[in-house]
């Protein structure tokens, strides 16, 4: 966890992970900044006989765990080019000239590829891996040849000794939608929907953003052979496919956590996630989360600036449709590109105009 790195230099880097059934070694290869490969020693173990009895058939075929030394991970800055302490961006990391490059380098071999990117409406209902490597394959491909070689790659043998697969862990580049896609504006004919939605999706929220782009956030239920196992709460820019589409599932909603780990009933408003980025449908930042019942109007605040926010109040009719556990509010807040460091505090009135809480939140931290 990023945590554990706290006033550590050079903290040795873990690297573990499963494997299937056929796989009989594990091999880890450590790439440095001049290109030079060095086998990591690797403890491998199969999981079989009277352990897989214990354990079920379900268990992973077997269990792999190999170090990079903390000297090395220093060095090449494989912290910063994973994005190991931060999850978009490398926070408050500098970059080298190396891992600029590197980036830069990510970055041009999406453009190069773009035109490869499959529309949204030809991806496939079927959310199985194999039915979404067929249609993402080309451009896969094509990005795989132009990409930079991580600096880790795991290789799976059989008991014969032969390859069976390669995986290289991946580069950290925050990459927005809009650099997979050509440019220019791709309207979306149809709401997207996972594969196994229930019934028709319900809309939470919808209103325009700073340059008047219109979104909408909509709630599906989900499970198999129309039986609810879970609740996605998704956002959708109709005019702009780049943007993306994106949100949270889980088997609530509100979703657990919505108002902290604990919860407490002071906390009236508080952002679900974090600041994203949903260029080129604008060029703010979008934040949103979720509110008390009583809440009637939040306001997002920040070095003496304000943006009030688009607050949805869903009553108890509204929420038995959409399967939730109770009535809620849920707001949307667009803050500029200049804020992207800063201390929000997140403030909530009641039906009076009178203020009921507040909430400090940082968008460079877990929230």
């Amino acid at each position: 966890m990023p945590s554990q790195f706290t006033g550590v230099a050079e903290p040795d880097l873990v690297m573990a992970g499963a494997t299937g059934s056929g796989v009989h070694r594990v091999r880890v290869v450590y790439r440095d900044n001049r290109g030079e490969a060095h086998d990591l020693p690797v403890d491998f173990a199969r999981v079989e006989g009277e352990l897989r009895r214990q354990v079920g058939d379900r268990a992973p075929g077997g269990t792999f765990v190999a170090f990079v030394p903390g000297a090395w991970a220093a060095r090449d800055e494989v912290v910063t080019r994973l994005d190991l302490r931060a999850l978009m961006g490398t926070g408050k990391l500098e970059l080298s000239d190396f891992a600029r490059r590197e980036r830069q380098q990510l970055r041009a071999a999406y453009a190069a590829c773009a035109h490869l990117m499959p529309a949204v409406g030809d991806f496939p209902k079927d959310p199985a891996p194999e039915s979404v490597e067929r249609v993402m394959g080309p451009h896969m491909d094509c990005v795989e040849q132009r990409r930079p070689p991580s600096p880790i790659e795991v290789i799976a043998y059989d008991r014969h000794g032969d390859v069976i697969e390669r995986w290289a862990e991946p580069l950290a580049v925050p990459m927005r939608q809009a650099d997979l896609f050509p440019k220019g504006p791709l309207p979306w004919d149809e709401r997207p929907a996972h594969g196994d939605a229930i019934g028709e999706p319900v809309v939470l929220a919808a209103g325009r953003a700073p340059g008047g782009a219109r979104y909408e956030f909509f709630v599906e239920r989900i499970g198999p052979d129309d039986r609810a196992t879970g609740i996605c709460n998704m956002l959708w820019w109709p005019r702009f496919q780049q943007a993306g589409a994106g949100g949270s599932c889980g088997p609530t909603l509100p979703p657990q956590g919505a108002f902290g780990r604990r919860s407490p009933e002071d906390v009236m408003a508080k952002p679900f996630g974090f600041l994203t980025d949903v260029r080129p449908a604008t060029g703010h930042w979008i934040l949103s989360g979720y509110a008390r019942p009583r809440v009637t109007r939040v306001l997002v605040t920040w070095e003496g600036r304000e943006a009030p926010a688009n607050l949805a109040r869903v009553d108890a009719a509204l929420s038995e449709q959409m399967g939730a556990s109770e009535p809620f509010g849920f707001w949307v807040a667009f803050v500029p590109r200049s804020a992207r460091h800063a201390k929000f505090e997140i403030v909530a009135y009641d039906g009076d105009g009178g203020e009921i809480g507040r909430y400090e939140y940082r968008s460079d931290v877990t929230n």
